[in-house]
């Protein structure tokens, strides 16, 4: 299992992004912020979000998720 961690501070978000070793789907948690750093994380380890967890609704946990899901076709 791959753990993927960023964190931006516009928001102050953590974002931690999980993935098996022989897949890449990915489940992105908290999406704090869409951000540039962020998406460098997803497509430089040939991720595509599949899942999002949202811990709680906190704008600093889910802002990011419209953005996500103009990108990715998640759950």
């Amino acid at each position: 299992m791959n753990l993927h961690y960023h964190f931006s501070v516009m928001g102050f978000s953590n974002t931690y992004i999980i993935s098996k070793e022989d897949s890449c789907d990915a489940i992105l948690i908290d999406p704090g912020v869409m951000d540039v750093p962020l998406l460098k994380i997803i497509e430089g380890n040939n991720l595509y979000i599949r899942n999002i967890l949202v811990t709680h609704s906190h704008e600093s946990h889910i802002k990011g998720l419209g953005t996500i899901l103009k990108i990715y076709d998640a759950d």
